[in-house]
């Protein structure tokens, strides 16, 4: 049986079009498999489609967004949206300290990066497959105990969420 949810009173049917997709994917990636909640510390890597989504989403959730994008109209997006700090670079994001970094790119040293530049326990969600292998330092991976997860999609219940 297929489980069907009302579009909320105030989201117009464009928006509401738009959350079993993109919306889905972005917050499955950050909140059920990354487990952000207001406070967290994000990175996103990617303000495209679904990194937009992320950033808008996280901002809601009181989170504080730190996205990066080689794009300097998606930079400036970005700024424009409400994050705390935009990178030129996953490496400078660093600084930042993300409890979570959401990787909507998913090139092979982009995600290698982000295993570089998250806390210490924290956690890497990868999302975007613009190339389906990448080599990882598991050193990194070892001695920080990063966790380095894989979303794809959503439920019914990341629907209701978005």
């Amino acid at each position: 049986m297929q489980k069907k949810l009302k579009i909320p009173e105030g989201v117009s049917l464009v928006e509401g079009a738009a959350a079993p997709d993109a919306g889905i994917t972005a917050y499955r990636a950050l909140f059920t498999i990354g487990q952000a909640k207001e406070g967290t510390k994000v990175g996103i890597i990617g303000v495209g489609g679904l990194g937009q989504f992320d950033l808008q989403l996280a901002l809601i959730k009181g989170c504080e967004v730190y996205p990066t994008d080689i794009s300097p109209d998606a930079k400036q997006l970005a700024k424009e949206l409400g994050a705390h700090k935009v990178y030129d670079s996953i490496l400078d994001m660093k600084e930042a300290n993300c409890d979570v970094i959401v990787d909507f790119a998913g090139f092979g040293q982009i995600t290698a990066d982000a295993l570089e530049a998250i806390r210490p326990q924290g956690t890497v969600v990868v999302v975007g497959m613009g190339k389906l292998e990448a080599n990882i330092n598991t050193y990194l991976m070892i001695t920080k105990e990063i966790k380095l997860l894989g979303s794809n999609g959503g439920t019914v219940e990341d629907l209701k969420g978005v």
